[in-house]
């Protein structure tokens, strides 16, 4: 098969604005008044599954916040000098025993100097598998459920987004690539922007054997960029 040199656009940076809710609206609700209200909560712990948007929302607040002046800092760095603050502590149920040492510090550091906290892990606060009293104070976070897309969603979204390309997606091909590739949206809509680079440079419509090709030029591109372990052949 002819090897197509793809160069994958930057994304887009994370915004509330362009993540699909599903039937997380109530979610994003909860971090935009997070953000902009006082008088809200003080620290928030999301939760939910891989591919959930976790990471997403808390690089979306993260940019959201410093349009706002307010500082962020993460885990291991000292708080900045600024009277408008939030802490952002992503995968926090990934931590080793050090990192939840120091998550328990800062999460209290941060409270105490009136700052704003987000944290976010892959299960319920009180059934993560972490020192008790970090698993308790993030207990004490307003807990948020986050839902994963669900089909009728994902084809939604990369419905939309193909129409906002200008690619004209047939149901056909939204069935490929949905059983076929990764179900993440970062991947799913990765493809969706190859698929209509390729399609402007080549000149060609939109078929089956152009988003197969495109598929693969992805995976090819991606699996390169991947480093490769010490001590491994390449």
């Amino acid at each position: 098969m002819e090897q197509l040199p793809l160069i994958l656009a930057p994304a887009p940076p994370p915004t509330l604005d362009n993540f699909v809710p599903g039937r997380n609206q109530t979610v994003v609700d909860a971090l935009r008044r997070f953000l902009a209200d006082p008088a809200s909560d003080r620290s928030i712990y999301l939760w939910g599954p891989t591919g959930a948007g976790r990471s997403h929302l808390l690089s979306a607040l993260a940019e959201a916040a410093r349009a706002e002046a307010i500082a962020v800092y993460t885990l291991n760095e000292m708080p900045p000098p600024s009277a408008r603050r939030l802490l952002l502590l992503d995968d926090v149920d990934q931590l080793d025993v050090d990192g939840q040492q120091a998550a328990f510090e800062q999460i209290n550091h941060a409270l105490l100097l009136g700052a704003r906290v987000l944290a976010s892990g892959r299960a319920p606060a009180r059934s993560l598998e972490l020192r008790d009293d970090l698993r308790s104070r993030l207990a004490q976070c307003l807990n948020l459920p986050l839902e994963p897309l669900n089909e009728a969603d994902k084809r939604a979204a990369l419905s939309s987004r193909a129409q906002g390309a200008g690619v004209q997606l047939a149901a056909s091909l939204l069935d490929y690539l949905l059983s076929h590739s990764p179900r993440d949206m970062g991947r799913l809509m990765a493809t969706i922007e190859a698929l209509d680079r390729r399609s402007l440079v080549d000149q060609r419509a939109v078929t089956l054997p152009l988003l197969r090709q495109v598929m693969q030029a992805l995976d090819e591109q991606r699996t390169a960029s991947t480093p490769t372990p010490h001590g491994e052949p390449e």
